[in-house]
């Protein structure tokens, strides 16, 4: 197996139930992962999920965490109606994201993350 030279920085916004029993420990066994924040709105779950996965920073505000996070890519593990305005904040931002399904939950949401995709290339 070769060596792992760079790890890609990850956020990850949304520290329920799935992030913690499916994400967080998928990620821990990935040498090319660097978990570097953890958004939630509760306090509890981001000073958790930071203590139990090695986070870096935690934030309460997505958006904050944007803009301050030393991220390349996010974890979007939030509720459905969330998505679009998080995708496409994240496309803005310049950094690659992946969205837990349901990717949207109307066409119209879709087709608006995948134009913001597409714009930010």
């Amino acid at each position: 197996m070769s060596e792992v030279k760079r790890k890609v920085k990850v956020g990850v916004v949304g520290c329920g139930v799935v992030a913690t029993a499916y994400y967080f420990p998928y990620l821990m066994n990935m040498p090319e992962v660097e978990l570097v924040a953890v958004c939630d709105l509760e306090p509890k779950r981001t000073a958790a999920c930071k203590r139990l996965f090695g986070a870096k920073e935690e934030f309460q505000d997505y958006f904050e965490m944007l803009k301050r996070a030393d991220i390349e890519a996010v974890l979007i593990l939030t509720a459905p109606g969330t998505h679009k305005n998080f995708a496409i904040a994240a496309a803005e931002a310049g950094k690659h994201f992946l969205l837990q399904k349901p990717m949207a939950t109307t066409m119209e949401d879709a087709l608006a993350i995948k134009q913001a995709t597409r714009k930010a290339n």
